[in-house]
């Protein structure tokens, strides 16, 4: 296995690169929430309002079937669009409704998640799987492929 690590900027930015198996990029600095990363309110577009209504009229409120705990997500999007869709953007998304419908008490109990992205041939097809487990029995979930 290749290791390289040099500086790449002032910051003391380290990039390690294993040519075989990882890139680990560390940064020396905290990270910042979406909620901080602009000035002012967030409007929900058309789009998104249709959206969070289709999916709140298909997923019923979650009746105090909540986990205790830290959790792990598992988002799995399966869409038409594959090449032209950033699956990250999705997950906040979904988890807000999850919230708002109950499935989740707050989304600061989520200790990981995963998501991917596979494609379908037609629009009929696209959904969202989403797995909710306590982060201790995460590998029960990842089963991919």
């Amino acid at each position: 296995m290749y290791t390289e690590t040099q500086e790449v900027s002032t910051l003391s930015l380290w990039i390690t690169f294993c040519y075989t198996t990882l890139m680990q990029i560390k940064i020396p600095i905290g990270p910042l929430s979406v909620n901080k990363a602009s000035k002012g309110h967030h409007y929900k577009s058309a789009d998104y309002l249709k959206f969070e209504k289709d999916v709140c009229i298909l997923i019923p409120f979650s009746k105090g079937h909540q986990l205790e705990g830290e959790l792990f997500i598992k988002y799995v999007f399966y869409v038409k669009n594959y090449s032209h869709i950033d699956e990250d953007n999705c997950v906040k998304l979904i988890q807000d409704i999850l919230v708002k419908r109950g499935y989740i008490k707050d989304d600061r109990y989520i200790k990981a998640k995963y998501s991917m992205k596979e494609p379908v041939k037609t629009i009929q097809e696209e959904k969202i799987v989403t797995d909710i487990v306590l982060y201790k029995d995460r590998l029960s979930v990842m089963n991919v492929h």
